[in-house]
């Protein structure tokens, strides 16, 4: 990964719409709600993942919306524990990739809490 793109992930704040509140992330910074959350799962490890823009390529909103809608089918699918959020970049050259929660927008990202 290129370090201007790798900038631009760790400048990011990542939004997880959870049922005890939304939890702001932020690469390096201990989060106690995010660790609240994956207690309550009785989950070790997680991912913030979407299928929008794959490989940081942006796609128009159609494409966009097709993929996540497959990788959130996938995750139903393999039983994962998932939740809607967003990615808000500190540089507002690109559009925050977002789903509101219960609502399918173009761009959505998933907090998944991996097996232990």
């Amino acid at each position: 990964m290129n370090p201007e793109l790798f900038e631009a992930y760790k400048n990011t704040t990542y939004r997880v719409y959870s049922p005890i509140g939304e939890i702001a992330i932020r690469t390096g910074v201990m989060n106690p709600l995010l660790q609240e959350l994956l207690l309550s799962n009785n989950a070790e490890s997680w991912a913030f993942i979407t299928a929008c823009n794959p490989y940081s390529v942006m796609q128009d909103a159609d494409v966009n919306t097709l993929l996540n809608t497959q990788l959130e089918d996938y995750l139903s699918g393999k039983r994962y524990v998932f939740f809607k959020g967003m990615g808000v970049g500190d540089d507002d050259s690109w559009e925050p990739e977002a789903c509101e929660p219960n609502i399918v927008q173009p761009f959505c990202l998933l907090c998944s809490f991996l097996p232990s």
